[in-house]
């Protein structure tokens, strides 16, 4: 059992290979400062690749143009251990400017199944964002990329939701972004958030967990902070 009381207990930001993780890096370790907490950024190994890469005949495209290749556990391996590296030097250089103590934890899985199974019971857990083929999110126009960043605070009335909100409005203020604040009606999920956010797509997305679903998180085109 996990007696670390809820005040004291780290921000985490959990990623995959998928997120180049920069910007997760960046919302959390701000968010850790503000709060005078500490920063635990945890690296996904993700099961499906390793699973992908066992099947008969895989074999992989490394970019357009390019031969398709082999492709086998080994392989996955190594890119894992690469993207090890990258993240900790990431976050060793975003930390460094914000005076954050923090730590690397790295485990196996696959988002955003994670996020409801052993980090279920974080109070502020911050995913990375997939690069996904169909986002429910509608990117930014490079125009609106130029100006300050915009968070998105969602609520649906409940403690958590009003916690979102302070959260959301609190970064905004750190960061001098933008807030787009979201009333959710009770039962609604993340798929409605994005309908309910119209246009403008968010650079962070803070959410109740209660608003939170798998297919709405696999999709998101930007971090996402759940909310206990």
């Amino acid at each position: 059992m996990d007696r670390t009381s809820p005040s004291t207990r780290p921000i985490l930001a959990l990623l995959d290979d998928s997120d180049e993780g920069g910007s997760a890096i960046e919302w959390s370790v701000r968010l850790a400062q503000t709060m005078q907490r500490s920063f635990e950024l945890v690296y996904l190994e993700s099961t499906p690749a390793l699973l992908a890469a066992a099947m008969p005949g895989s074999r992989v495209l490394a970019h357009a143009g390019a031969q398709w290749a082999p492709f086998s556990p080994p392989d996955v391996e190594r890119g894992f251990r690469m993207q090890a590296e990258r993240l900790r030097a990431l976050a060793e250089a975003i930390t460094l400017r914000h005076t954050v103590s923090w730590s690397l934890r790295i485990e196996r899985g696959a988002l955003p199944n994670a996020a409801f199974g052993p980090f279920a019971d974080e109070q502020l857990l911050l995913l990375g964002a997939p690069l996904p083929l169909q986002p429910l999110w509608p990117r930014r126009s490079a125009a609106q990329a130029r100006h300050a960043p915009l968070v998105a605070g969602a609520s649906d009335g409940s403690a958590a939701g009003e916690r979102s909100v302070a959260v959301a409005r609190q970064l905004a203020g750190m960061r001098k972004a933008g807030l787009q604040v979201l009333a959710m009606a009770p039962g609604a999920d993340a798929a409605d958030v994005a309908r309910h956010a119209g246009l403008q797509r968010s650079d962070l997305l803070v959410l109740p967990r209660a608003l939170a679903s798998r297919r709405g998180l696999l999709r998101a085109p930007c971090p996402v902070l759940l909310v206990a």
